[in-house]
């Protein structure tokens, strides 16, 4: 049998670089067709796209649930751990939170068919959590930049330049979004040792507590109008969607109830219904209710963990 070394030096050098460009790919594929089984509601979808995360093909990737052409497309297709995945609100990019350049995650925005990739931080610390602002020029974001373990708001301009810091405290202050008039941020704080959500000013940074939660509230989502913010908490033993007023004159509302875990509340862009993630089933899908709490049903399912979803909106 013939020997490596019988393979003519050009043969031997196209070999190698065949070899090499594959391995390259393995590691980083540009977005492709779905390789895997999935249970789309698509009536239930109806005419609009949800973005959600899945590590159905082993890792955490970004994907779009197209309900105009009853597609699931890929967003990103790597061996990277991506996340904490925000539309723009043209509905023509996408901002999230990866370590595809390192250990640490850094934010990225990338076009909704998953080409022009585009690096928005490069440190050596975690920023997580954007959202990009109403008009779409900024996105808010978390990191733990300048005090160490504590974490806190940044905004930046949706190219990369312009930081500033928002927030400036020896509390954590995660997960930013913004209100749909631009002019405040919903995080959730540890600055009564529990987590609550706040709402802070963005021109005069007055905080305004808005659901004092005895346990852990977490990840607030403003509904379109403004008047109404949705988050996750879990006082009753495990987490639950609750709705509380913007502006913190009335009690928040349990909207689920059970043993699952429910998590992760969006709005749709009309606030007609909530997109959550939710175990009832099993591994977290992706369900969807009625601002009331009612008629919850499955919207997304595969063999992995579906979470995080939101809207997309703008125009297809």
């Amino acid at each position: 049998m013939p020997g490596l070394h019988s393979i003519p030096t050009a043969g031997l050098f196209l070999a190698i670089l065949v070899l090499t460009l594959l391995a390259a790919c393995a590691g980083d594929r540009a977005p492709g067709t779905i390789d895997f089984d999935f249970d789309i509601n698509w009536e239930a979808i109806g005419e609009r796209r949800i973005l959600f995360k899945t590590d159905t093909d082993g890792d955490f990737d970004l994907y779009v649930a197209d309900g105009l052409r009853d597609e699931l497309r890929r967003v990103t297709d790597d061996s990277h751990y991506n996340k904490y995945a925000d539309p723009s609100p043209d509905g023509t990019h996408v901002v999230y939170s990866s370590n595809r350049d390192g250990g640490d995650f850094d934010l990225f925005v990338v076009n909704l068919d998953g080409g022009g990739l585009q690096q928005i931080t490069a440190n050596d610390v975690e920023d997580y959590s954007p959202t990009w602002s109403p008009d779409g020029q900024s996105i808010a974001y978390e990191a733990n930049e300048n005090f160490g373990a504590l974490f806190q708001i940044f905004v930046i301009d949706a190219d990369g330049t312009n930081k500033r810091q928002i927030t400036s405290d020896l509390y954590h202050n995660y997960a930013p979004d913004w209100s749909p008039d631009g002019g405040s941020v919903a995080v959730f704080s540890d600055r009564d040792r529990n987590f609550d959500i706040y709402v802070i000013d963005l021109a005069t940074g007055e905080r305004r507590l808005v659901a004092d939660d005895d346990t852990y509230a977490h990840f607030a989502d403003y509904s379109p109008d403004g008047r109404a913010i949705a988050y996750h908490s879990n006082p009753r033993g495990d987490w639950d969607i609750y709705v509380v007023a913007a502006d913190g004159a009335s009690p928040p509302v349990l909207l689920t109830t059970g043993r699952a875990e429910d998590l992760e509340p969006d709005w749709s862009p009309d606030g007609s219904q909530i997109i959550f993630s939710s175990s009832r089933d099993g591994d977290p899908d992706i369900w969807v209710m009625n601002p009331d709490g009612s008629d919850p049903e499955r919207l997304i399912s595969t063999r992995g963990r579906d979470t995080q979803p939101v809207w997309i909106r703008g125009a297809p």
